[in-house]
């Protein structure tokens, strides 16, 4: 069992091992599988504030693995998406939304892309969805590119940046703790000092 838990994590030992965790938890986040993409951004922040990653490199990780996330589920909705949705589309609720992504993507095309990025759950479908009503693959990655590539920086930067408050939250209690240190001393002695001239002005 060790042996097992030793290889599992053994590439978090090393900075490419974390590259490569953070660029496999995002493509299967990518695809629809219970791995939130904004958890792996989170994620990657942190690492990057405690200096296990580089920040424009764990950034560029980040941009490439939701892109090519977005893609494998893109080309996974082209290829088996008709089969797919002829087993789930006798259920009624999906029928509708089916139809309703039908109507978005024949109006606006690939730019839905765009409106989809921060709805989490609801992106892996409408991915699938573009592949399966063919559209046409550079306007899609030029627009998942577009959106995602602000959002995962402003996901990423807001983890990074938290860890550098909590930092400084950090310090300022620790601060603050000496401080009210200090100022249980100086009590002390000044009770101290009021006690000894009170009686040594009884006597």
């Amino acid at each position: 069992m060790s042996f097992l838990l030793a290889i599992i994590l053994w590439p978090i030992d090393y900075v490419w091992g974390l590259y490569a965790v953070l660029a496999g938890l995002m493509i299967l986040g990518g695809v629809g599988l219970p791995v939130p993409e904004e958890l792996s951004l989170l994620l990657g922040g942190f690492l990057a504030y405690l200096q296990f990653t580089d920040f424009w490199m764990t950034f560029l990780v980040l941009v490439t693995s939701a892109a090519l996330g977005d893609s494998a589920a893109y080309f996974m909705g082209r290829m088996i998406g008709s089969w797919i949705l002829s087993k789930v589309g006798r259920f009624k609720l999906i029928a509708v939304i089916v139809g309703k992504a039908s109507k978005y993507f024949d109006r606006y095309g690939a730019k839905v892309i765009i409106f989809s990025r921060p709805l989490v759950g609801v992106r892996p479908a409408v991915l699938f969805l573009a592949g399966h009503y063919r559209i046409n693959f550079a306007k899609f990655i030029f627009f998942d590119i577009l959106v995602s590539a602000p959002w995962v920086f402003f996901v990423f930067f807001s983890s990074y940046y938290l860890g550098t408050w909590l930092d400084l939250i950090t310090e300022v209690k620790e601060i603050k703790h000496i401080d009210y240190i200090l100022l249980g001393i100086f009590i002390v002695f000044y009770a101290a000092f009021r006690v000894i001239k009170n009686k040594n002005g009884n006597t």
